[in-house]
C-alpha cells in the first residue's frame, strides 16, 4: 500500500507511480489517501494487524530526509518537504516523487542496489543527483529481486485470466451474465 498523507502534490501523481508498479509486476497495490499525524507512526497503523505486507508513506515534513527505508519493519518513508526543498516547481517534485517511491519500494522490498549504470537504485546524495537519473523506474535485475521477496513474504502476482480457464481451474465466481452463464453451463456438464 503507498499512504499519501501529503498536500503538496496531486494525489494522481501518486496514483499514477503506483499503477506503474502495479502493472508491471501484478502484485496487489492500493493507495490511501489520509491526512497524516506522524509517517512513522501512520506506517506502523496501517501495518498493524492488517494483511498488508509493505506500505510506503508519501507525507510532507520539513524534519526528514527525502527517503528513509526500514525494510525489517516493513515500510519506507518518501518526503515530498525533502524533495522541494530547493524551491522546485511542482512538476519537477512531482517527478522526483515518482523516482522516490520506486526507490523506496525497491529498498524495501530487497532490490536495493543495482549493476545498471543509470538505475534508480544507484546511490544519490543529492537533489541534483537524482534529477540526474533518466530512468523512470527500477532495472530488470532490480525487479527480479522484488519479485523473489514478494513470494517469500506472501504477495502473488496476479495472473490475467479468461472465464472459460477460471472454471476450467475450478475457481470461478458464478456467471453474472448470459456470455458467462453459456461457457458455465457447457463446462459444468
Amino acid at each position: 500500500m503507498v499512504l499519501d498523507t501529503q498536500k503538496r502534490i496531486p494525489a494522481a501523481t501518486v496514483a499514477e507511480t503506483v499503477k506503474q508498479i502495479q502493472t508491471l509486476l501484478r502484485l496487489p497495490f492500493s493507495v490511501r489517501c489520509q491526512v497524516g499525524t506522524e509517517p512513522i507512526a501512520d506506517a506502523s497503523a496501517v501495518l498493524a494487524g492488517t494483511n498488508i505486507a509493505v506500505v510506503i508513506v508519501v507525507c510532507d515534513y520539513k524534519s526528514y530526509p527525502s527517503l528513509l527505508v526500514a525494510p525489517e519493519k516493513r515500510w519506507a518513508l518518501v518526503n515530498v518537504a525533502a524533495l522541494g526543498d530547493d524551491n522546485a516547481k511542482e512538476a519537477l517534485v512531482a517527478e522526483r516523487v515518482h523516482k522516490e517511491i520506486w526507490r523506496a519500494f525497491g529498498c524495501v522490498m530487497g532490490a536495493a542496489n543495482s549493476t545498471q549504470s543509470n538505475c534508480l537504485l544507484k546511490p544519490v546524495f543529492s537533489l541534483s543527483e537524482l534529477d540526474s537519473l533518466d530512468a523512470k523506474m527500477l532495472a530488470a535485475d532490480n525487479l527480479n529481486r522484488i519479485l523473489n521477496l514478494s513470494k517469500t513474504i506472501g504477495m502473488k502476482p496476479s495472473r490475467p485470466n479468461t472465464y472459460r480457464k477460471a472454471v476450467e481451474e475450478g475457481w470461478a465466481p458464478a456467471p453474472t451474465n448470459e456470455c458467462q452463464k453459456a461457457i458455465w453451463n457447457e463446462l459444468r456438464k
